[in-house]
């Protein structure tokens, strides 16, 4: 039985952090530039950890999905320091009436920060955070930083955090009291599904291209296009290499050689990657990781199990006539169950540095994409899950089920993107191989 206090249930429910890891603040780490002390830890988040920060023990800092129901903005005043004692500097308040006016709307929650405040609106559907981000931050310029950011933590909010209007302390019992504005309120128009395509089509119509040529050719050109290794941050650089070293089956040995030379070519840099041993070890252990990738998408058995699911099923077929117990009930929720596997399984991909970097190898454009909230649903998958699927994979795109990315493929030979209906894209299944 679950002993996670109501705080803690509801922030779960309300703020649907990443699992895969997170931020503790470590007195004993060194300090970033702007003398903070974050230090990430490459293990789960896990319902406990969260129990403990919002009972005061941790400091915690969390990740968001790629596609969220709520945003914010972070408004701080670093000059005053933001609070005297209880008392928030005008500044503070001067900001934060500015940053709430080109917003548009007044917060669904604030909480107290270090030097500020946090604000966050929610609203009744789930869209892409690129997209909210784009909006937001056309609308409040430099006035404040716009929360959540893709790859990057939020402070953990706590209700002992919750503040008012008038920056008095409010007494804000559940994270479940917190309202939400009808999506159309907060964005009009601009999140529309035709309306983000049409922004994204304006912000980028180039798309990477598969790079011709040899193995060889294709492994000079990744190089060339890496930014050098860092001291302290070169985990993104080496995902990208250790990912085309193993699309291009180079061996562990051969990897190891390339990350060294690599790591001797870039500037000033001194870290692990240059010390033989090292680099052996997080080579294989890259490779290990990269080789199981393929054990965790699954049959969609279990997930047609599922009463969500179920439910979202129900509720499709009704609105495309479908009778009960029939094949062509059977053909839909099979292909759905199908549907669901693929995307569950994208989201494991897109949450892990190396087999996301590996799979833009793969589909290209991959990661880029996934941030926008569109999965690759290329044609073979489609077949196998139903080879009549042209039949009805048309009513399924006008029901919304899927909708696809505005970028063009006519040239380049890459599957098609599409983005999932949320409804059933954000069900939590218990994974299972049995």
């Amino acid at each position: 039985m679950s002993t996670l206090s109501e705080e803690a249930r509801s922030f779960i429910e309300a703020f649907k952090p990443r699992t895969g890891k997170y931020s503790l603040w470590d007195e004993t780490a060194v300090p970033d530039a702007r003398g903070r002390k974050w230090r990430w830890q490459r293990t789960k988040l896990t319902e406990e950890i969260i129990e403990e920060a919002h009972q005061g023990r941790k400091l915690i800092s969390f990740l968001c999905w790629s596609s969220t129901s709520y945003f914010g903005i972070d408004v701080d005043d670093h000059e005053n320091g933001g609070w005297i004692g209880d008392a928030p500097t005008n500044e503070l308040i001067r900001k934060t009436d500015e940053a709430f006016k080109l917003v548009g709307t007044k917060p669904c929650a604030m909480f107290r920060s270090p030097h500020g405040m946090h604000a966050f609106w929610f609203f009744d559907r789930v869209l892409p955070i690129m997209v909210i981000q784009e909006i937001i931050e056309g609308r409040i310029g430099e006035t404040a930083e716009f929360l959540p950011q893709y790859g990057k933590g939020i402070r953990m909010p706590t209700l002992a955090d919750c503040i008012d209007e008038e920056f008095g302390q409010k007494d804000l019992k559940s994270f479940a009291e917190i309202g939400a504005y009808p999506y159309k309120e907060l964005f009009g128009e601009d999140t529309e599904p035709e309306a983000i395509r049409k922004r994204l089509k304006a912000r980028s119509r180039a798309v990477p291209m598969k790079r011709a040529g040899s193995p060889g050719k294709r492994i000079e050109l990744e190089e060339k296009a890496c930014r050098p290794f860092r001291n302290h941050g070169s985990n993104e650089t080496y995902c990208e290499l250790v990912g085309r070293y193993f699309k291009e089956k180079l061996s562990e040995a051969e990897a190891v050689e390339r990350i060294m030379a690599f790591a001797e070519r870039s500037p000033g840099y001194s870290g692990d990657l240059k010390n033989r041993g090292a680099a052996e070890t997080r080579v294989h252990q890259s490779y290990g990781n990269l080789k199981t990738l393929k054990d965790y998408e699954v049959e969609p058995d279990y997930i047609l199990r599922d009463p969500g699911v179920r439910a979202y099923l129900a509720k499709l077929t009704a609105k495309l006539g479908i009778a009960h117990k029939t094949a062509a009930r059977r053909r839909m929720e099979r292909f759905i169950g199908n549907l669901k596997a693929w995307v569950d399984f994208m989201d494991m991909i897109g949450q892990n540095y190396e087999w996301r970097a590996y799979w833009t190898h793969v589909y290209p454009g991959f990661a880029k994409y996934y941030k926008e909230g569109y999965v690759p649903v290329p044609s073979s998958k489609l077949l196998k899950w139903n080879s009549h699927y042209p039949e009805f994979f048309g009513d399924l795109v006008n029901e919304k089920v899927l909708v696809e990315s505005p970028y063009n493929y006519s040239t380049n030979g890459r599957c098609k993107y599409y983005s999932i209906d949320t409804e059933l894209r954000v069900l939590k299944v218990e994974r299972s191989r049995e």
